[in-house]
């Protein structure tokens, strides 16, 4: 059982680094999407008022002002979880009949206290 513990844990582990990712991923998207707004209405300003508008960045320009961080590897929470589905089912065929007695006999014992 605290194999299954700990596998649970990592996967918990992998799953948080994701989300982490995942929400640093929207705010640097989120970021960009304001800037590029910005200067949107910046320049439609300066065209009312006559001026020359600012030349728009590329898109490589502005993969280089907001990185996004590379997405983590799923490929070590695929094997954790095909690890914890193994041990699992090897636990519940071998162990599953045993366990059920023991809870039962478990419960029987605390309500007869």
């Amino acid at each position: 059982l605290e194999g299954i513990n700990d596998l649970i844990d990592e996967h918990i582990h992998d799953a948080n680094q994701w989300m982490y990712w995942k929400r640093g991923e929207a705010k640097e998207l989120n970021r960009r999407q304001q800037y590029v707004q910005r200067k949107a209405t910046s320049n439609a300003a300066r065209l009312a008022r006559g001026e020359k508008a600012e030349p728009e960045l590329t898109e490589k320009e502005l993969d280089k002002m907001f990185r996004v961080l590379p997405e983590p590897s799923r490929l070590d929470a695929l094997i954790n979880t095909a690890n914890l589905e193994l041990l699992t089912k090897g636990i519940t065929q071998s162990r599953g009949p045993a366990l059920t007695k023991m809870f039962m006999a478990q419960g029987l014992h605390e309500s007869s206290a």
